[in-house]
């Protein structure tokens, strides 16, 4: 009796750890740590940006860097996608419940951008977004969908075109299932004046979309 009561015990146990684990993220570098890589940013319509990574001024969600948007123009055409930072390809399944959250904020509040999960190709097609208002600490943005179809070229997008201003990113998960807290819940201070920033820039990115 008392052998099958541990049993069960450790079973219970085992699964509240396999339970506790982090879903996968299909996003990599999440947290910049490796700077931009598999990261990509695109402009357009005369917007004028530039992205930097920042771990010196503004206390990193996780981990030791952020990523830092510069938007000197937002551009001519009225929308927010004069301005992408994005990740991509990547595969999606039909019928799979995904989650994307990500940690935002930005240099005044009140910045209008929004978070997609669309086709990597044209038509774009959209499968899942949310759109934001910043506030001037870091907040947690999240949004969950249901893929309507297999889509093997697929990409995460901020598009962050609505207006002049700064944005930081941090702690970029897509993953399947619901929302999962993964215990990254501190807030960090304000954001912070960038003309004085020492920051590793990137420079202004003016081509074409890849």
């Amino acid at each position: 009796m008392y052998t099958r009561i541990l049993s069960l015990l450790l079973i219970l146990i085992i699964c509240s750890i396999v339970q506790a684990q982090d879903p996968e993220n299909i996003i990599n570098n999440g947290d910049f740590e490796a700077q931009f890589d598999a990261w990509l940013f695109w402009t357009q319509d005369g917007a004028v940006a530039e992205r930097f990574i920042e771990n010196k001024k503004v206390e990193p969600v996780d981990g030791e860097s952020v990523a830092y948007v510069k938007i000197d123009n937002q551009g001519a055409g009225g929308t927010n996608n004069q301005v992408q930072f994005y990740q991509g390809p990547f595969v999606i399944k039909k019928d799979k419940k995904y989650t994307v959250s990500a940690w935002v904020m930005g240099g005044k509040g009140g910045e209008q951008i929004s978070i997609s999960v669309l086709k990597h190709a044209d038509p774009w097609t959209g499968y899942g977004s949310k759109a934001i208002t910043l506030g001037m600490q870091w907040d947690e943005y999240s949004f969950t969908f249901t893929q309507a179809v297999d889509e093997p070229n697929t990409r995460l997008d901020f598009f962050l075109g609505t207006a002049k201003g700064n944005i930081w990113i941090d702690h970029v998960r897509l993953y399947e299932g619901e929302y999962f807290d993964d215990g990254v819940k501190k807030r960090p201070g304000k954001s912070v004046d960038t003309q004085s920033k020492l920051s590793t820039t990137w420079g202004k990115i003016k081509g074409k979309r890849v």
